[in-house]
């Protein structure tokens, strides 16, 4: 309540409370002084006694609030207008890559971006230490805030977050299973992936297929792999190296290297085909072309098995072609 019949000197505390530092407050306050004294001069339209302070203090600050949320609402507006330019701004930058001069915008905001996609990129920005200091546990905490709002790839980034123990946070699989299975239903093909291997691993296959499936039917090349993986071990369903190779090459169709480690190891080992090292070879090196280390690994291995054999030719035929060789023939 006023204390005095200067209602303007004895509420500025109350002012600068309702208003916030983020408000124009010298403005507010000259803008609130005329308009108290404009009040106070037709005598509060003539109606109210300008002797009584008690009710003159509570109709002037009826009228002095009225326009302070007037002002409010203007300035509200502008400042959001204002925000909404600069975070499309950073929206900008981001997408060009240029993360250190989006996150010097993004940190100006912090506390009132309700976004979750904004909310998604401090986060990831947080975890890779991309022009931020890299911190885990902010970023979890940016990507919580985004998994409120049903964004699926921050609860992914969760339930790795949990299922790995990233960043000194404790390892839960439970969680991790949440979160996963948050993004699964929001239709996200890794985190359907990622639920159905740790259902795999727990032994519950059937759920494991299912998951696998969902990921594959979205075209997604890593969910193809796992689910041609339960055809050809025959895990979850029965054996069939067809289906196996028919998932396979969907994944290959997307230049997806792993699948064309799998058709190797299968050429290589005959399943579901006759046995062919020449053929394995070269699905390998597809593969490593492509920058896979565990392909590149085989193809090293082989062609090191063909160096021996071709040495051992070597040596034999010299033999067969030396002196010593044809003296021993004739004894």
């Amino acid at each position: 309540m006023l204390q005095s019949d200067n209602p303007l000197k004895d509420s500025i505390a109350e002012l600068k409370a309702v208003l916030g530092d983020g408000y124009k407050i010298r403005e507010t306050i000259f803008l609130l002084e005329s308009q108290i004294n404009s009040l106070i001069e037709d005598k509060i339209g003539g109606v109210i006694d300008p002797n009584d302070a008690r009710l003159r203090e509570s109709i002037i600050k009826k009228k002095l609030f009225a326009f302070i949320d007037g002002l409010k609402k203007e300035d509200t507006a502008e400042f959001q207008k204002e925000m909404n330019d600069n975070l499309q701004r950073a929206n900008d930058l981001y997408l060009a890559k240029k993360y250190g001069a989006a996150v010097q915008i993004y940190a100006q905001y912090a506390n009132l971006i309700t976004d979750s996609e904004i909310q998604y990129r401090l986060g990831w920005m947080h975890e890779k230490g991309h022009s931020v200091e890299k911190d885990i546990r902010i970023a979890a905490d940016w990507y919580l805030a985004a998994a409120d709002q049903n964004h699926a790839l921050s609860c992914v980034r969760l339930g790795r977050i949990f299922e790995k123990g990233l960043g000194g946070i404790w390892q839960d699989e439970k969680l991790a299973m949440k979160y996963y299975e948050d993004a699964a239903e929001l239709d996200h093909p890794y985190g359907q992936v990622r639920l159905g291997s740790i259902f795999m691993k727990r032994g519950e296959e059937e759920d494991a297929v299912y998951w696998f499936r969902k990921a594959a039917n979205q075209n997604d090349p890593y969910g193809q792999v796992k689910l041609g993986d339960v055809y050809r071990d025959g895990i979850g369903v029965q054996v069939d190296y067809e289906e196996a190779v028919y998932w396979y090459q969907k994944a290959i169709d997307q230049g997806y290297a792993r699948a064309e480690v799998r058709i190797g190891a299968m050429f290589e080992s005959g399943l579901g085909f006759y046995q062919d090292l020449e053929k394995a070879l070269k699905w390998y090196k597809r593969a490593a072309e492509k920058g896979n280390s565990a392909a590149q690994e085989q193809v090293d291995r082989i062609e090191g098995m063909n160096s021996v054999e071709k040495n051992v030719q070597l040596i034999k035929e010299k033999w067969n072609k030396s002196k010593l060789f044809q003296v021993l023939r004739k004894l």
